[in-house]
């Protein structure tokens, strides 16, 4: 090569390539429409297709509820009715109480209150089978019994009959609201 066609070459190279930064100016102002259609101008389909779409509201009053789990509920071992020592249940669960100064703490707080609930626990688990406690629908009547019972020992009696016909928010709730498993495993 003679140092013409390389003194030729190296001036190629100082040249802008006007069809490049033209195809990356078009290609940059198409996202940034899009971007800007997408976040501001276009309809929600859901509103769009009809669809009622329900925003969430504050509600007007906040109820004091509490959660009791672990540490102070300890997890659970437990053999179903025909585990025969071989198959067990791992439980462990969490309390959604009312009010921590209803009648559920005081539960906890009485001498043997904890091994109450846990000999409870184990009364309404250990009366189901292993195949029963596979199934959605008896784990969920299990969990019922259960919050029933403990109610109960906390002194629930109940709606009172002249407040069945008032709306949910004016009932009074009971000391135990709802049990969740925090982990339930059959082996």
């Amino acid at each position: 090569m003679s140092e013409d066609e390389e003194l030729l070459d190296e001036d190629d190279s100082d040249e802008l390539n006007w069809v490049a930064i033209g195809i990356a100016a078009v290609v940059l102002i198409a996202v940034i429409g899009a971007a800007a259609w997408y976040f501001f101008i276009r309809e929600d389909p859901m509103e769009a297709a009809g669809i009622e779409v329900v925003r969430w509201e504050e509600p007007e009053r906040f109820e004091e509820e509490e959660i009791i789990g672990p540490p102070l509920f300890p997890e659970l071992v437990i053999s179903p009715y025909d585990g025969q020592g071989r198959y067990y249940l791992s439980l462990q669960l969490s309390f959604l109480v009312g009010n921590r100064d209803q009648a559920f703490d005081l539960i906890m707080d009485r001498p043997g209150g904890l091994q109450r609930v846990q000999n409870i626990v184990i009364d309404v688990f250990t009366s189901y089978t292993l195949d029963e406690l596979r199934q959605p629908k008896f784990k969920e009547e299990a969990r019922q019994i259960l919050k029933d019972r403990l109610n109960e020992m906390a002194g629930w009696k109940g709606i009172p009959p002249e407040m069945e016909g008032l709306p949910e928010e004016d009932l009074p709730k009971p000391p135990l609201v709802e049990i969740y498993f925090d982990k339930f495993i059959l082996s």
